[in-house]
């Protein structure tokens, strides 16, 4: 009875996201925040609706946080994604000041972390990881994968009419940050942590650009250096976290986030 409860509001909920689509959101009379308030509500769907697959799939996504110093590691290059040099120097500076442009900015960056972390870390993670060994080959595995289709995702861009070699960053440093957020759900079991880490990138990344608030240099000497150093740091952190996980760790993820085992 339950699945079948579930199985209905999953329909209804992709029912609406389809019939969004269709409608028209004039209120600010601006093209880029109007569509962020078209994408709001769209994902106000998309996010129980990613949840409830990942129940009806079995994935437990919410479980008791543990070992959430990895979290405050990969957060380093959330936060690091603020172009502060550039900010600074003055040469990257705020131009939109409106509360509401704010929010609705603001709100779009954290549902659009939402929609991903439940769909590529909640659902697609878990899904390579239950058909993988409960194994660190096997969390990497996952890891690797699910991160790969998720960059590339962000190649659909394309067809919005994004330029190839920026599209192509883009799909490259998702990749990474997609592979992270991932060691982040492995240790935390949590899939909060890796929304949140996800959603402050989102804001750090955007505010300054024409896409946020702001406008000016966003990548400036110091912001790329300063990136890539912490980028080695956190990543070989997270390398070496998962190589020297016990094969019994690996398996507890399993019996925790994925119920079909568990029930087994």
């Amino acid at each position: 009875k339950k699945s079948v409860i579930l199985s209905g509001c999953a329909v209804v909920l992709f029912i609406i996201v389809i019939a969004l689509q269709f409608v028209d959101i004039n209120a600010f009379g601006n093209e880029l925040y109007d569509g962020y308030l078209k994408t709001i509500f769209v994902y106000c769907a998309c996010v129980p609706l990613c949840f409830i697959l990942s129940v009806i799939s079995g994935y437990a996504v919410f479980n008791k946080p543990r070992k959430i110093y990895c979290f405050f590691f990969a957060l380093v290059i959330s936060i690091n994604n603020f172009p502060f040099s550039a900010y600074f120097k003055g040469v990257s500076f705020v131009t939109q000041r409106g509360a509401a442009y704010a929010a609705v900015f603001v709100a779009n960056c954290f549902l659009t972390a939402a929609f991903e972390e439940l769909l590529f870390r909640g659902l697609l993670f878990n899904a390579l990881y239950e058909s993988s060994p409960k194994t660190v080959k096997g969390v990497l595995r996952a890891i690797i994968i699910s991160s790969v289709i998720f960059g590339a995702a962000h190649f659909l861009n394309l067809f919005g009419g994004a330029a190839f070699l920026p599209t192509f960053a883009q799909a490259g440093y998702t990749t990474l940050i997609g592979a992270l957020c991932a060691f982040v759900l492995f240790k935390t079991r949590n899939i909060l942590f890796p929304l949140l880490m996800h959603a402050v990138y989102n804001v750090g990344g955007l505010i300054l650009t024409r896409e946020g608030l702001g406008f000016g240099v966003v990548f400036d000497t110091t912001t790329i250096v300063v990136t890539v150093i912490l980028g080695v740091f956190v990543g070989a952190f997270a390398l070496v976290s998962v190589i020297k996980t016990e094969d019994s760790e690996c398996e507890e993820y399993a019996l925790t986030a994925l119920k079909r085992i568990s029930s087994k």
